[in-house]
C-alpha cells in the first residue's frame, strides 16, 4: 500500500480517536480497580472485627457451666452462701487460638454470693457476671470491661459500669 499525505492525516486522525477512548477507558477501569480494592480492604476489616466479637462471645459462653450451677444453687436454696470451688468449672482455656497462643482465662474467681468474676488477657477483657433470685428465678446482670466497647457481647456493653445490663439464665 502506497503511502499519500492524505493517507497519513486520516491515520493519525483514527489514531487520534482511539486513542482517547482508549484513556477514556483506562480511566474507567482504574476507577473500578480502585473502588474494588476499597471494597477488599473494607470486607477484611469487618471479618476480623467479626472474628474478634465471636471469640469474646465465645469467651462469655465458656462461663455458662458455673453460671448454671450457681443458678441451680440459688433456685434450691436462695440465701444459702455459694460454693466458690465452683469457679474450677470455668475453663482455663478456650477451644480456639488468639495470635497463634491458645486463648487463656488468667483470672476467675466465683464469690459466695455468686458473682462470677474471669479475665483473659488476649482479649483484654473483664467480665462480671452477678445472679439475682427472686423467688424461683434467677437473673444475671452482666458487665464487662474491654479495651474496644465494641469487642464485648451486647448484652454487657454499658459505658458506665455502675449500670449493668440484665441477662435472664437459661
Amino acid at each position: 500500500m502506497e503511502t499519500t499525505p492524505e493517507n497519513t492525516v486520516v491515520d493519525s486522525e483514527y489514531w487520534r480517536i482511539n486513542k482517547k477512548k482508549f484513556e477514556r477507558r483506562l480511566k474507567k477501569l482504574i476507577v473500578v480497580m480502585v473502588l474494588l480494592f476499597l471494597a477488599a480492604v473494607l470486607v477484611r476489616m469487618q471479618y476480623c472485627d467479626y472474628m474478634k466479637r465471636a471469640r469474646v462471645s465465645e469467651f462469655v459462653i465458656s462461663l455458662r457451666a458455673a453460671q448454671d450451677a450457681i443458678t441451680e444453687q440459688l433456685k434450691e436454696n436462695p440465701p444459702k452462701k455459694i460454693d466458690p470451688n465452683l469457679a474450677k468449672l470455668i475453663p482455663a482455656e478456650l477451644s480456639f487460638s488468639v495470635e497463634g497462643r491458645r486463648a487463656q482465662i488468667s483470672y476467675k474467681t466465683v464469690s459466695s454470693e455468686g458473682k462470677i468474676i474471669a479475665f483473659s488477657p488476649q482479649f483484654g477483657v473483664l467480665l462480671v457476671l452477678t445472679p439475682q433470685a427472686e423467688n424461683d428465678a434467677v437473673t444475671w446482670t452482666c458487665w464487662a470491661s474491654a479495651s474496644l466497647l465494641r469487642d464485648i457481647p451486647l448484652s454487657c456493653r454499658d459505658n458506665k459500669p455502675s449500670a449493668q445490663s440484665s441477662t435472664s439464665a437459661r
